[in-house]
C-alpha cells in the first residue's frame, strides 16, 4: 500500500497495456519532476509574488534536488509532488477570500470554491501518495499556527471563515474517502501496526551538515549517517543551511519567511525520530 500510485496507474493504463509497464514508469518518473517544478514556480510567482529568478531556483530545488532524483528511481509516490503547491495555493486563496478586511467584505464564494477544490486535490493525492499528503498537511499546520501567531489581526478578520472552509473541505473529502480508507486499514489484508522501523529511518543530526557520499564533496564515511543510498542523497550540506539562514535574516521583514524558517525546527525534530542520533551514535 505504501508505494501504490492508483490514480496514475489508472490514468496511464492505456500506455501500460500498449507499451508495457516500464514505459509507464519512465513517463511518470519524468512528468512527476517536470510538473512539480512547474507547479512550485507557478505558486512562487503568481501567489507569493516572488521574482522569476528566485522562483526558478526554488522550484528547481523542490523538483530536481538530489533526494528527488534519487527517489524517482523507485518511489514514484514520493516524487509525485505536483499537487502540493496546488494545495498551498487553495489554502492561501481560502484565507484571502475569508478576510473581512477586503474591500467589499469577504468573498464567501471564493471560500467555498477553494474548499471544494482542496477536497478534490486531497482526494486525488490519497490515490497518488499518502506519505506526501501527510507531510504536506503537517507542514501546513505548523506554518498556519506560526502565521497566526505573528498575524493575530488576520486571524480576527478571517479566522471564522477560514475554519468554516476547512470544515467544508474535510467533510467533502471524508465523504469520498471514508470507504477507501476503511478498506486500506481495516479491510482484507489491511496493514496492522508500523511495517517500518522509525529508528532506522530517522535523520542523524550530523547528516544535516554532511555532504552525500554520491556528491563531489562527499566522502564514503558519510554513508553511515543515512539509512540507505536514497536517504543519503537528502543530506543538505552546510553551505545550503548557511544560505537558508542568511535568506531568513535577509527576509526577516516578511512574516511568511520567518514562519517558514521557524516551522523547519519542529519538522527537523520530527525527522530525528524517537531517539536523537549524532554522528552515528544514539543518545
Amino acid at each position: 500500500a505504501n508505494t501504490s500510485v492508483i490514480a496514475l496507474g489508472v490514468l496511464l493504463a492505456p500506455v501500460t497495456l500498449g507499451l508495457g509497464a516500464p514505459v509507464t514508469f519512465a513517463v511518470i518518473a519524468t512528468v512527476n519532476l517536470a510538473l512539480t517544478a512547474a507547479a512550485w514556480h507557478f505558486l512562487y510567482t503568481r501567489t507569493l509574488g516572488a521574482h522569476r529568478v528566485a522562483a526558478t531556483l526554488g522550484a528547481g530545488l523542490c523538483a530536481f534536488a538530489p533526494g528527488m532524483v534519487s527517489q524517482t528511481n523507485g518511489h514514484l509516490h514520493m516524487t509525485a509532488q505536483w499537487l502540493v503547491p496546488v494545495m498551498v495555493w487553495l489554502v492561501v486563496r481560502m484565507l484571502r477570500s475569508a478576510d473581512t478586511g477586503r474591500s467589499g467584505g469577504p468573498d464567501r464564494r471564493g471560500v467555498v470554491t477553494s474548499a471544494l477544490g482542496l477536497a478534490a486535490v486531497v482526494t486525488v493525492q490519497i490515490f497518488i501518495g499518502e506519505e506526501v499528503l501527510f507531510l504536506a498537511a503537517v507542514t501546513l499546520l505548523l506554518v498556519a499556527v506560526g502565521y497566526a501567531a505573528v498575524r493575530p489581526e488576520l486571524v480576527r478578520r478571517a479566522g471564522t471563515g477560514f475554519v468554516a472552509g476547512l470544515a467544508i473541505a474535510a467533510g467533502m473529502a471524508l465523504a469520498v474517502l471514508a470507504y477507501p480508507l476503511w478498506f486500506q486499514f481495516a479491510g482484507p489484508h489491511g496493514v496492522r501496526g508500523d511495517p517500518f522501523d522509525a529508528r532506522f529511518f530517522s535523520a542523524d543530526l550530523a547528516g544535516w551538515v554532511a555532504f552525500s557520499p554520491g556528491s563531489l564533496a562527499g566522502s564514503a564515511g558519510a554513508a553511515r549517517l543515512g539509512a540507505g543510498a536514497a536517504e543519503q542523497t537528502t543530506f543538505l550540506g552546510w553551505p545550503l543551511l548557511l544560505l537558508a539562514a542568511g535568506c531568513t535574516i535577509w527576509l526577516a521583514r516578511h512574516p511568511l519567511a520567518v514562519v517558514c524558517a521557524a516551522a523547519a525546527v519542529p519538522l527537523a525534530a520530527l525527522a530525528a525520530g524517537p531517539e536523537l542520533a549524532v554522528n552515528g551514535t544514539r543518545t
